[in-house]
């Protein structure tokens, strides 16, 4: 019985992360927890992923990132400087705790 669960477990983990990876390609950005203080947010550029790291901690119990300032913003490529967009996509995946952050973040 227990062989038969591990199996369904092991099978259940594969299809999961053969369905990210399907669902990621064809969107063609992704958000990925790295560990507890950062967050990376990557798209597809020609065929291949390019990645900026965005920092977050772990604030009362919600994983939250936190996001640099429009001037701090500058500092990352080219492909990434569609600030908003970005924001929307990281925090639809890692929400953060009060709303009127992320107003005022868009307005800096």
């Amino acid at each position: 019985m227990y062989p038969l669960l591990f199996i369904i477990f092991v099978i259940a983990v594969f299809l999961g992360k053969v369905k990210r990876y399907y669902i990621h390609n064809k969107q063609g950005w992704k958000v990925v927890k790295k560990n507890y203080k950062q967050i990376d947010y990557s798209e597809k550029i020609n065929g291949k992923w390019q990645t900026i790291k965005i920092d977050a901690n772990i604030t009362i119990g919600t994983f939250e990132p936190f996001f640099k300032s429009n001037e701090e913003w500058k500092s990352y490529p080219k492909w990434a400087q569609n600030r908003p967009i970005i924001m929307e996509r990281v925090t639809k995946k890692f929400p953060l705790k009060d709303e009127i952050r992320m107003i005022g973040l868009k307005d800096d």
